[in-house]
């Protein structure tokens, strides 16, 4: 199990939970907009579900930037960087 996949389930869940509640309790889109109220709450969630996931690359990928970074030189990162086998 990444970062990654723990921050972004974590993150998912609060999210889904927060825009629950605000659907539930605040929010009045069978009123404002009739049928399609439901459509434009999906696309919310949606929205709201790729950008969690988006958050969730990104720390991933800074992690393994990170550990490549610290990582000793092996041969092929040695020969690359110019140094002898």
């Amino acid at each position: 199990m990444t970062p990654r996949s723990t921050f972004a389930l974590g993150a998912w869940l609060l999210v889904s939970f927060g825009l629950r509640l605000y659907v539930t309790r605040l929010g009045h889109y069978n009123a404002t907009y009739g049928s399609i109220g439901g459509v434009i709450v999906l696309m919310l969630w949606l929205y709201l579900s790729a950008a969690t996931m988006l958050v969730g690359a990104q720390i991933n990928a800074i992690i393994e930037t990170a550990a490549a970074e610290r990582a000793p030189l092996g041969p092929a990162r040695r020969q690359r960087a110019g140094g002898t086998t």
